[in-house]
């Protein structure tokens, strides 16, 4: 009696502890630009070995919660910027900060110049030109 009285509680306990959740942790901070000390929003921070990834927000700061135990090799991207590999071990329980910094990728192009030669062309002079850093520092409202 006493051993079925064992098994019924097993069974009925089991399917509480193997719910619960494994010990995570958190990793969060500011990703900016190296040259400039500007925060950079939309950067893609990728985690290799659990397939997860996040992103900074509009003022450079991410936040990617439940990340479970481990040493991880993050990726992190950003168009215009050099991606950059990092190695980073997360503890359970642990909301580990980390600022990451991305060095600018020049990308130089000659000028590009859209002509019109139809006798009715619509076109006119540009109302303003875009250089590389103004379409860097402005990026969010291009994607």
């Amino acid at each position: 009696m006493l051993r079925v009285s064992f098994i019924w509680t097993f069974l009925l306990l089991y399917p509480l502890f193997s719910a619960m959740p494994e010990p995570a942790g958190s990793l969060s901070g500011v990703v900016y630009d190296t040259q400039t000390g500007d925060s950079l929003s939309w950067v893609d921070i990728y985690f290799d070995e659990i397939q997860r990834s996040g992103s900074s927000g509009r003022e450079g700061r991410y936040f990617i919660p439940n990340i479970p135990e481990g040493k991880y090799t993050i990726h992190i991207n950003r168009v215009g910027y050099n991606e950059s590999h990092l190695h980073v071990k997360i503890a359970a329980d642990e909301n580990k900060t980390l600022n990451i910094s991305l060095q600018p990728q020049w990308n130089e192009s000659e000028t590009i110049v859209v002509e019109d030669h139809r006798t009715h062309s619509h076109l006119q002079e540009p109302d303003i030109e875009i250089d590389s850093k103004k379409l860097r520092r402005n990026i969010e409202a291009t994607l």
